[in-house]
């Protein structure tokens, strides 16, 4: 699995995208100060990936993160992903650290939960969350 790094000028922040074709998920590592323009790139990275496949798994690491997002700004992301049927119906495992980041998740969950439907579950390991979106071996 092959970590790609993203920047852009604008965004002091950094993502970073890998997609593991073996077992079926993509891992988003986000560091710094996260914004709306932070979550497009990641966003915009992923749908385009030439390894990324229509509901694939995702698990979204935001432990080396801080952000400053508000509920407008998460509803911007959640009514970009109500109009992506491809993410729809998916797995996306959220890792965070922190009162902070675990109330803005739960925040665009609530914000999210009838618009954009997926199965989303929080954790506070990257191994964990990675177990998770992955299939059981029959």
């Amino acid at each position: 699995m092959h970590l790609t790094k993203l920047t852009t000028p604008e965004d002091s922040a950094t993502v970073n995208l890998a997609v593991d074709t073996h077992s079926g998920f993509a891992l988003l590592t986000l560091s710094g100060p996260i914004t709306t323009a932070t979550m497009g790139l990641a966003f915009r990275s992923l749908l385009r990936h030439r390894d990324y496949s229509r509901r694939m798994p995702a698990v979204w690491d935001f432990t080396n993160a801080s952000s400053s997002m508000d509920p407008v700004a998460l509803h911007q992301i959640a009514t970009f992903l109500s109009a992506r049927e491809d993410r729809h119906h998916t797995k996306i495992a959220i890792v965070v650290v922190g009162n902070l980041q675990r109330s803005l998740s739960r925040i665009y969950d609530a914000i999210a939960a009838s618009d954009v439907p997926q199965t989303r579950q929080l954790f506070t390991n990257v191994y964990a969350a990675i177990g998770w979106v992955l299939p059981i071996a029959a």
